[in-house]
């Protein structure tokens, strides 16, 4: 009798382990997200300027000044993404993920543009910048993975983890150009034309993520995913380097200081009356940080690599 029970206590726990073993899957996916920004920062001001002046009678003179702020987050944009990651059962398990963040694209712009007349000539002078701005970085995700588990082809799932954020850069790259032309006698008309490029790179910075959504079972090795997703980190200056400064085709950037062309961001500043500028340190300035926080939606394919 006692055998038997030993012979049956036994069996159930080798089920139990088989049962366990196979409750337990290593797996790796891949897709494609887009996220849109929770609250967006002002990254410049775009600008429209027009003015009339008569010199000859002042009244007839006239301008108009329009202003708006283009406002974007730094993480809007692409989120191409691989995991991997490990159930421990039917239900909790660990994942690791990689992604890009491709960021937003914008582009600022500034144009005015003044005529006038005096003593019978006309004179104007117009100038015009459309000034594009970039973000991307580098993204690890450590999470824990809470799946609802069993048969069925549909399986809800949610993950929560945190971000590290590592190879942030911003990028601003302006080009501008203007003349100044006039119908009076010996009037040198001109006309001018630059560009100005610079890059600002990010420290080092942590923050959450999480995410909802649904896996559908293709067959035991190949499903497709869907899900809701939500990102929180900062952009937040380490550097910023100027790496083009051209003007009517003339590269300036060798004219350049240190102090000129960058600038070191750090937490505070002190200078007192002893404090010596140097034109061959960089400039510094204090630290600032950018939301980077979006929400979006991301699908892609995962393979199941061992158990159920």
């Amino acid at each position: 009798m006692k055998n038997t029970l030993k012979l049956l206590m036994l069996l159930l726990v080798s089920v139990g382990i088989v049962n366990c073993a196979k409750a337990q899957s290593l797996y790796i996916r891949g897709g494609i997200g887009v996220g849109l920004g929770l609250n967006p920062s002002t990254i410049g001001t775009n600008s429209t300027y027009t003015s009339y002046v008569d010199y000859d009678n002042q009244a007839n003179s006239t301008y108009s000044y329009t202003q708006s702020p283009d406002k974007k987050s730094p993480g809007e944009g692409l989120y191409p993404e691989i995991a991997i990651g490990y159930m421990l059962n039917s239900h909790v398990g660990f994942e690791l993920g990689f992604s890009y963040a491709s960021g937003f694209s914008t582009t600022v712009t500034n144009d005015s543009t003044g005529t006038g007349t005096e003593l019978g000539y006309t004179g104007a002078q117009t100038f015009t910048s459309a000034a594009k701005y970039s973000f991307h970085s580098f993204l690890i995700t450590p999470s824990i993975v809470i799946s609802a588990g069993g048969d069925n082809k549909l399986t809800p799932y949610g993950r929560l983890g945190m971000i590290i954020s590592l190879a942030s850069e911003g990028n601003m790259d302006d080009n501008y150009s203007g003349s100044q032309t006039s119908n009076a006698p010996n009037y040198d008309n001109t006309a001018f034309s630059g560009e100005e490029a610079t890059q600002t790179t990010g420290t080092v910075q942590l923050g959450v993520a999480g995410a909802v959504g649904v896996n559908y079972k293709l067959s035991s090795l190949i499903s497709i995913f869907g899900e809701v997703n939500v990102r929180a980190f900062n952009f937040q200056f380490d550097q910023t380097t100027i790496t083009t400064d051209t003007y009517n085709g003339v590269d300036n950037l060798p004219n350049l200081t240190t102090s000129q062309k960058q600038i070191n961001y750090v937490s505070s500043i002190t200078t007192t009356n002893a404090t010596a500028y140097n034109a061959g340190n960089p400039t510094q300035e204090l630290t600032q940080a950018v939301p980077a926080n979006t929400v979006g939606i991301t699908i892609g394919i995962k393979l199941n690599l061992g158990g159920k």
